[in-house]
């Protein structure tokens, strides 16, 4: 008896849903309700901003691999290039000295040097103006070699602001014309 009641009940009832089981109906009255916009919105506006990732002006920090303990002023260290990369916007009046003393003729097959080096001559140049100017005032470094990437670049640097910076330096001598020398050659084979 009890499953000739069963085998009659059940398909009245699912015919009386529309077929549908009862999670279907509460799931698609759910779906046409209206919803409170409001709490909706904010809702959403809280998790957006959860979830995207904030912004930054800050570039990431260089991972730093070299110490300047470990650099030696050779022609063509590439290690140098690599830790003037690294402490780019910390570099010491020492690390800028090695660094214009690995500036060589010797240099000039050595393809992975010239790249990486011509790219980082500018961004020194153009961050510790001061300094280098000093230094290479004090000091006996290649100039012709130092010249030789200045005034040629591989890449496109904004030579306009370093030309700017030399001139307006108080420190003036042969050398320091020579670089501005080299500089505006640089800018006028970038135009």
């Amino acid at each position: 008896m009890m499953k000739f009641l069963l085998n009659i009940l059940l398909p009245l009832s699912i015919i009386s849903c529309g077929g549908r089981t009862e999670q279907q109906r509460t799931t698609e009255e759910l779906a046409t309700e209206p919803a409170d916009t409001v709490e909706l919105s904010e809702l959403l506006g809280a998790n957006e901003q959860e979830s995207l990732p904030t912004e930054s002006n800050e570039p990431e920090p260089r991972k730093k691999t070299i110490s300047l303990s470990s650099l030696e002023p050779t022609p063509c260290n590439i290690n140098v290039i690599l830790y003037a990369y690294e402490n780019i916007d910390s570099m010491s009046t020492e690390a800028i000295d090695i660094f214009l003393n690995v500036f060589s003729e010797e240099c000039n097959n050595n393809v992975e040097f010239s790249e990486f080096s011509q790219e980082m001559i500018f961004e020194v140049f153009g961050k510790y103006l001061g300094e280098v100017a000093e230094l290479i005032t004090k000091n006996d470094y290649n100039m012709k070699a130092l010249i030789a990437e200045l005034e040629a670049p591989l890449l496109d640097p904004l030579v306009g602001p370093i030309i700017s910076d030399f001139r307006s330096t108080e420190i003036k001598n042969a050398k320091i014309d020579s670089v501005i020398a080299a500089l505006e050659r640089a800018n006028e084979y970038l135009n």
